[in-house]
């Protein structure tokens, strides 16, 4: 039986505390595998889930970079991004992914 009643909003459970526009002095209070002692259990299996994921598309489409018309964008318009020198990309321009499937599998 309860004898006293009160709404205590420190306890209240509230599903929308991590939503937009919500206290800011926890900018990082929700971690998405968890941390610490007790991360997430299935983390490891997850990340190896997304890896296979991928590779499994790298296997079954071809891709290509293409612009805005489906065509190859000049060779001559890539430069290095001087942020990180491993990255080439088309200067002012946006550029796409074409995919396209594979007739026979590797």
């Amino acid at each position: 039986m309860l004898l006293n009643y009160s709404v205590d909003c420190s306890i209240r459970f509230d599903p929308g505390r991590y939503g937009a526009g919500q206290d800011k002095s926890q900018l990082h209070a929700f971690l998405g595998w968890g941390a610490g002692r007790h991360p997430c259990l299935g983390k490891r299996f997850a990340q190896y889930e997304i890896k296979a994921i991928c590779a499994l598309f790298l296997t079954l489409y071809d891709y290509e970079v293409v612009d805005t018309t489906g065509k190859k964008p000049d060779p001559s318009v890539t430069v290095p991004d001087k942020n990180n020198i491993y990255q080439a990309r088309p200067k002012d321009q946006t550029f796409y992914i074409k995919y396209t499937k594979r007739s026979e599998h590797i």
